[in-house]
């Protein structure tokens, strides 16, 4: 499981991270056979259910997240195995770097 921390509509390094990585074919791909893809969002300008934010800030805290965009890959047993802040690169550098992570 992958889970992503973003902020959506005010983060540029969220914005850039999705365009360029997450929205690509190659990703996408990838995504579908190898991971379970779980988005925590942040926005400033839209609103989220209480509930939804209430979950994120839950999830945020338990993960230890102080920056955006920031990636967890958890293991099958939901134990994290791996994180990132940010990330520069192709699609295909971002697969082989979550791919370290697999059981």
């Amino acid at each position: 499981m992958l889970l992503l921390f973003t902020g959506s509509d005010w983060c540029p390094y969220c914005v850039k991270l999705r365009k360029e990585v997450l929205d690509s074919e190659t990703f996408a791909a990838y995504a579908k056979e190898n991971l379970i893809l779980v988005e925590l969002d942040f926005p400033k300008k839209k609103s989220l259910p209480d509930e939804l934010k209430r979950a994120n800030v839950d999830a945020k805290k338990t993960y230890e997240v102080r920056g955006f965009p920031s990636l967890v890959i958890l293991a099958p047993d939901g134990n994290p195995v791996g994180r990132m802040v940010g990330f520069r690169g192709t699609p295909d550098d971002f697969i082989r770097k979550v791919d370290k992570y697999k059981p």
